[in-house]
């Protein structure tokens, strides 16, 4: 690492993210690749490394996830899945980085950073290293997964277009399967497109970082406590046009999808 991990969580582009809705940046990049950014986001994470920490950047060779970092570990590959890698400069549709949205975040000079995309259900293997960090035999097959938005898709088994899917974790998170990207270069640079593990579907995703306090304002209000919430759930029959709870809430989980 040429440095400690950046977290999804970390504010320090905030600033820059505002900026950049008062400047017009975000509505050009939304136009571009349909994505809105938040400061957690890729984009907007670069573009503050760059401001202030070029040389950490200088001296990096690729700008990847946690994930990908745990795969190049394992397997020597220096790769990235198409669903992480969508927001905010990939044409999901192409799979391909788009150079406009790379210049409109003023880090086109950093598009050596960003690694190819992976094909759809591409495995890796464990090279000697990985093989011995792991105890397993050499060539066992390797993942990174994609994206945990996509994947509760997967999970839900969700690809049929029109399918959605209503996330309550710490964000709350609304998806739709689609086949097409469509993007108004006019609406509003908010939500998400994201690659899926077929080429032929997307997912439209639009999440917001309430789902936590959501889910306590609901049950402060019904005065029920969170060891009560998985057994609802379970006991809950499908809804209006078959829609369905799945009570994934763990003492170790954070996500129930909807």
């Amino acid at each position: 690492p040429a440095r400690r991990a950046v977290s999804w969580l970390d504010g320090r582009a905030g600033p820059l993210v505002r900026q950049w809705y008062d400047d017009g940046t975000m509505g050009r990049v939304h136009g571009l690749t349909g994505q809105g950014m938040f400061p957690g986001a890729h984009g907007p994470l670069l573009a503050a490394l760059d401001r202030e920490e070029p040389e950490t950047l200088e001296r990096s060779a690729v700008a990847g996830y946690c994930v990908d970092a745990i795969v190049q570990q394992l397997t020597g590959e220096i790769t990235v899945d198409a669903s992480d890698a969508s927001l905010p400069f990939l044409d999901v549709g192409t799979r391909t980085y788009n150079s406009a949205a790379l210049a409109e975040c003023g880090v086109a000079h950093r598009r050596g950073l960003l690694p190819e995309p992976a094909e759809p259900h591409r495995l890796f293997a464990l090279d000697r290293r990985g093989a011995r960090l792991l105890d397993l035999p050499e060539g066992t097959p390797v993942t990174g997964g994609p994206f945990d938005l996509p994947a509760c898709l997967l999970g839900s088994g969700l690809s049929d277009v029109g399918d959605g899917l209503l996330t309550v974790g710490t964000t709350l998170a609304c998806q739709v399967v689609a086949d097409r990207v469509s993007v108004d270069p006019e609406g509003e640079p908010a939500g998400m497109w994201l690659c899926t593990d077929r080429p032929d579907r997307y997912s439209r995703a639009m999440p917001a970082m309430v789902g936590t306090a959501g889910l306590d304002w609901l049950l402060d209000l019904l005065g029920l406590g969170i060891g009560e919430v998985e057994p609802l759930l379970g006991a809950s029959p499908p809804g209006a046009r078959g829609v369905s709870a799945l009570p994934f809430l763990a003492e170790s989980g954070e996500r129930a999808p909807f």
